[in-house]
């Protein structure tokens, strides 16, 4: 049989047996209906992201300490960076749908994702190591943050109004009371409110992870036409291990070269073994 590169069938683990079926639009199309009070289960209608969603990490058999290169062979052909995306996403969801917090509140999002995968009953979709195994509740939470993660990248406003659907039911938070518009004035429209700074995301990962931020910048060209490059390193406060220069950003001042180097390892941070 003829395998390409990135090919799950291309795998030294994989044989026939162990490789299934990834799942079609129309067979994802039977699990769309509204169960239990979810909000309906939208399709994923990419081939490739679909198939990306319901293959597991474990089918690789990597280990928490997998070197970079193991890593890079696996890139975009298991969930796990789409199940960083939409862990990401849910928690923000979850910020737009209360303020309050609740006891446990990670552990309690966790088995509602794993339930929610299972009332779904696409946890059987899932590819997994061992096929003869139920499914575990970290392999089903993935499976669904997975597919929050997937639905985001093919329309990011779907992704959290689905995402806002998951935790409204998990956390038996109530719908947003209807808002009744003011009257029309005369005045300019309100301007759209600002992301999250990836400086400070990044800053806040990395202290969950003990992990410092080394800044380097360096001012070039003349003061009236001044760019800025910065170099972020990683060092662990813990172990003092160093993972120097992971992004460069450019800007035309300093906070904008900081942020654009901060959104580039954020992009590679799953990638550095971190979760």
């Amino acid at each position: 049989m003829e395998t390409h590169p990135g090919c799950l069938c291309s795998d030294p683990h994989w044989s026939r047996s162990r490789l299934r079926r990834i799942p079609s639009t129309q067979k994802i199309a039977f699990y769309c209906t509204m169960t239990s009070g979810l909000p309906p289960l939208p399709l994923i209608h990419s081939v490739a992201v679909r198939k990306q969603t319901f293959t597991d990490i474990s089918v690789y058999r990597l280990g928490s300490n997998a070197s970079a290169q193991e890593l890079d062979r696996v890139e975009n052909t298991d969930n796990n960076r789409l199940s960083f995306l939409g862990r990401s996403t849910l928690e923000y969801a979850f910020t737009n749908c209360t303020s309050h917090s609740f006891p446990d509140q990670d552990r309690k999002l966790d088995d509602g994702l794993a339930l929610c995968t299972h009332t779904y009953d696409i946890v059987k979709l899932l590819n997994v190591a061992w096929s003869g195994t139920p499914v575990t509740n970290k392999e089903a939470t993935r499976l669904m943050e997975a597919y929050v993660g997937a639905l985001v990248l093919e329309s990011e406003k779907e992704g959290i109004r689905f995402a806002e659907g998951l935790v409204k039911h998990i956390f038996q938070l109530p719908d947003s009371a209807p808002i009744i518009p003011p009257p029309p004035v005369n005045r300019p429209d309100a301007p759209p409110p600002i992301p999250p700074a990836p400086t400070g995301l990044l800053h806040d990962l990395a202290k969950q992870h003990f992990i410092e931020l080394l800044w380097e910048d360096i001012p070039s060209g003349p003061r009236h036409a001044q760019e800025w490059i910065s170099d972020v390193t990683l060092k662990d406060t813990k172990s003092d291990r160093i993972w120097p220069c992971v992004a460069r950003g450019t800007g035309t001042s300093k906070k904008l070269a900081r942020a654009d180097a901060a959104s580039k390892a954020l992009a590679l941070w799953n990638e550095l073994g971190f979760r």
